[in-house]
């Protein structure tokens, strides 16, 4: 059996709008505005924030802080962070990555914000 199409036929069937090319160059209103930039404050806040958590491990796995409950740095954050071993170090390896003065505009996958490619392209240019 071929599976229905959506369509005059099937109307159970419902068609997902996609927004056109006005919706997507269209101005933000004055509150649509106001909640963007709140919630890129949010951003900015966490991507600093995984910068400081990635540096926090390190130490603990570098110190081996860990140790007096934990048998292992992935028993610590398995039990102590409910986070995978490889998470963690990927956030380790994010603030190793990152050079110092960008720190702030990196995410946690250690790729840069577009104002820093911007920057970068700008001072080759």
């Amino acid at each position: 059996m071929v599976p229905a199409k959506p369509g005059i036929n099937n109307p159970s069937l419902k068609l997902i709008p996609t927004a056109s090319a006005a919706d997507q160059a269209a101005t933000l209103t004055p509150s649509e505005t106001k909640s963007l930039a709140e919630y890129e404050i949010v951003i900015e806040g966490g991507l600093n924030d995984f910068l400081r958590v990635g540096t926090a491990l390190t130490h603990i796995r570098d110190e081996r802080l860990y140790r007096s409950e934990y048998v292992s740095f992935g028993d610590y954050c398995r039990k102590r962070w409910k986070m995978g071993r490889s998470y963690a170090y990927r956030l380790i390896a994010a603030t190793k990555a990152t050079p110092c003065e960008d720190r702030q505009e990196v995410s946690p996958i250690g790729d840069t914000s577009p104002a820093v490619r911007r920057k970068s392209l700008q001072s080759k240019a």
